[in-house]
């Protein structure tokens, strides 16, 4: 009968369950705080334009919902490639983690530009789904047309997180 076995689970103890949870922890939470920061951006706009007024506060958060929903599915890039990268660093194959980086980069240039192409003059229509006064709609697309112009920029931070985290550097993005 052939027996096949892990090396490493030959040569070294399984950990116990205190210290995979220490190791877990430990790479989480800088992730956890990466998204947090991130959610935070919305949250620290609105609380600065509180002070503008509920006009203001309206039309910025209506932008938000646009921008959530955008960068939520721009994201599945960035969580589609840190898989590859991570199963080829774990394998061994740093040229196609490699190659693999440079795809990533170059696809959320291609799909951010024409993105923020397409979105940049939807903005007005995107906004009006909303049923909103004309002069909420006005703030929600001034605000939208600046954050979406930087889609790509936005894209290509999710990409290159999702790549360090990959390759097992969870602190750094």
């Amino acid at each position: 009968m052939l027996s096949i076995e892990n090396k490493e689970t030959a040569t070294h103890p399984a950990p116990s369950h205190a210290q995979l949870e220490r190791r877990v922890l430990r790479l989480a939470w800088p992730v956890i705080g990466e998204n947090l920061l991130q959610t935070m951006l919305g949250v620290v706009d609105t609380i600065l334009v509180t002070s503008l007024g509920a006009v203001a506060l309206a039309g910025v958060g209506a932008a938000l919902q646009v921008i959530y929903v955008t960068t939520g599915a721009l994201s599945a890039l960035s969580v589609g490639v840190a898989v590859l990268v991570a199963q080829a660093y774990g394998g061994g194959r740093l040229k196609e983690a490699s190659f693999l980086v440079r795809q990533g980069l170059l696809w959320s240039v291609l799909i951010g530009l024409p993105v923020t192409a397409i979105g940049l003059p939807l903005t007005p229509t995107l906004i009006r789904l909303f049923g909103l006064t004309p002069d909420v709609s006005q703030v929600g697309i001034d605000y939208l047309a600046v954050t979406m112009s930087t889609i790509t920029t936005l894209t290509m931070m999710f990409l290159i997180g999702g790549v360090l985290r990959g390759v097992g550097d969870t602190r750094t993005p």
